[in-house]
């Protein structure tokens, strides 16, 4: 498919060159700039009809003379100064796509569609717009039908094989905020890393702790179980002595019984 770029006629945008090496591998040259994508979510901070207005604008350029590159999705184009570069034209339309009636809406709701989804929460906070209000400021009124042919679009391309295609080389995008927000986490790794090494002090400190309380303990309670022995051994100590004295009286008493008698 990417021999079939060559056909695309678009001068507002340069097609990425890539060279064969070997069978299915090809290079394509580093790309500076600024992404399509990124650049259309910071339009987001204008007011509504300017943001509307500067989509459009990009979408004009994207969509070639004869609407042939199906890949015109904002993430596939980079800003090299006021040029645009397209850096991914895998798909082209050709006669056997057939089921493709109207190509220059199929791939503005293409390039919107992804954009909308990428950009969903940021949109409907700022403007209030659900997808389907969103599409229709670009005069797009079937999304269905446009959904409809994108499904028979990816069947084409995976084909039988296109469930598995997309579990192992399709990502879960993930927008701007959360990598800044991993950007972040990262930036306080190293005193989450001393705080860990500050709570393993600790609880190595409190397994010392505990460790010479149980000691303790276990002290305490031989302590405890070797007075409860004196003390069984004193009681009965005392029970023979007062055995011992109640025989010592009443021997004692024998003789004064004996004088009274006298």
């Amino acid at each position: 498919m990417y021999d079939k770029s060559k056909l695309i006629k678009n001068d507002n945008v340069n097609v990425l060159k890539g060279v064969f090496k070997n069978a299915g591998e090809i290079n394509f040259e580093f790309i500076e700039g600024k992404s399509l994508s990124t650049v259309c979510e910071e339009c987001i901070n204008y007011s509504l009809d300017k943001f509307i207005e500067k989509l459009c604008e990009y979408i004009d350029k994207i969509i070639d003379k004869d609407a042939i590159n199906l890949d015109a999705i904002f993430d596939n184009f980079i800003f090299e100064g006021d040029k645009l570069t397209a850096i991914d034209c895998e798909w082209v339309y050709d006669s056997s796509m057939d089921f493709i009636n109207d190509r220059k809406t199929f791939i503005k709701y293409r390039a919107l569609h992804n954009f909308y989804q990428n950009n969903a929460e940021k949109i409907k906070d700022k403007f209030g717009l659900s997808e389907e209000e969103f599409l229709l400021k670009f005069e797009i009124d079937d999304m269905d039908g446009l959904d409809f042919i994108e499904r028979q679009f990816q069947e084409y391309i995976h084909g039988d094989y296109q469930e598995v295609y997309l579990d192992n080389y399709f990502v879960e995008t993930v927008s701007r905020d959360t990598l800044n927000e991993g950007l972040e986490a990262l930036k306080e790794l190293p005193y989450a890393k001393n705080k860990i090494r500050e709570l393993d002090a600790i609880n190595q400190d409190r397994e010392l702790a505990i460790k010479e309380m149980t000691r303790l303990r276990t002290l305490t309670d031989n302590h405890v179980n070797n007075l409860g022995i004196i003390i069984d051994n004193l009681r009965h100590e005392n029970e023979e002595l007062a055995k011992t004295l109640n025989v010592y009286n009443g021997n004692l008493s024998i003789p004064f019984q004996n004088q009274k008698k006298a």
